[in-house]
């Protein structure tokens, strides 16, 4: 049974010509009840028609064109990772480590962690911990005129916060989000600075193979949790 549809046009891509990862799981969670798991299947299509299809056990989301599964979500029982918070201005100095300013950029064109002037500018840098981080803040496009904030900006900075994170370990890795379940636990805020930051989780803290876990939290200014995300995450090829 088709629910919906989903568009992901060519200012939310991730990887150049595709959409990103999160902000697409966005659109497409709001079709879900309860919590759910969402599996990435294939390159997600811009300017294109994506349905929303109720299954037995769960849901997908397919280009309409060519009948190409996108994404799965299955029910989940939800077991986020915890971690400690850190002032802002920690967020703030760990940016300034963020090692991908250049041409080693693996998505220069994402609107999320790219390099181009309109990007959300999650760059991650690290922390003394093993941990990186970054400071936030609500995009003006994600509010609405009446005052509210499509939270799929924050689905997508902590998809691009935990890229980040499973790339920093060794070699620059090209790495692709194969799974990413999120709790928005408060409403955001527009006036709020945040402090983005992603650790293995409960995952092995190295890559095994072409595999790596991570965990991502957002906090505000308060130390208070905002929003939390797990993911699982496949490199495009075996690296050295």
């Amino acid at each position: 049974m088709k629910l919906g549809e989903v568009f992901i046009s060519e200012f939310f891509q991730g990887p150049t010509g595709r959409g990103q990862g999160g902000w697409t799981a966005s659109r497409f969670a709001r079709f879900l009840s309860g919590p759910q798991t969402i599996a990435l299947k294939a390159p997600i299509p811009l300017n294109q028609t994506l349905d929303v299809n109720l299954m037995d056990s769960g849901a997908e989301l397919v280009e309409a064109k060519t009948g190409q599964i996108i994404m799965q979500a299955r029910p989940w029982t939800p077991k986020f990772p915890r971690t400690t918070s850190i002032p802002i201005p920690e967020a703030v100095l760990a940016k300034k480590g963020f090692l991908f300013r250049d041409k080693k950029h693996p998505v220069p064109n994402c609107f999320s962690c790219g390099l181009e002037e309109h990007a959300m500018g999650v760059h991650p840098g690290p922390l003394y911990d093993g941990r990186v981080a970054v400071d936030w803040s609500v995009p003006k496009w994600a509010v609405s005129k009446d005052g509210k904030i499509d939270d799929g900006c924050l689905w997508a900075a902590l998809d691009c916060a935990s890229g980040f994170y499973v790339a920093s370990d060794g070699a620059v890795r090209l790495s692709f989000t194969a799974q990413y379940a999120v709790n928005i636990i408060q409403p955001l805020q527009e006036d709020e600075t945040y402090a983005l930051i992603a650790w293995e989780g409960e995952g092995p803290a190295h890559w095994e193979g072409r595999k790596r876990n991570a965990a991502a939290v957002a906090f505000d200014s308060k130390g208070e949790l905002v929003g939390q995300a797990v993911s699982f995450w496949i490199a495009a090829k075996e690296q050295d």
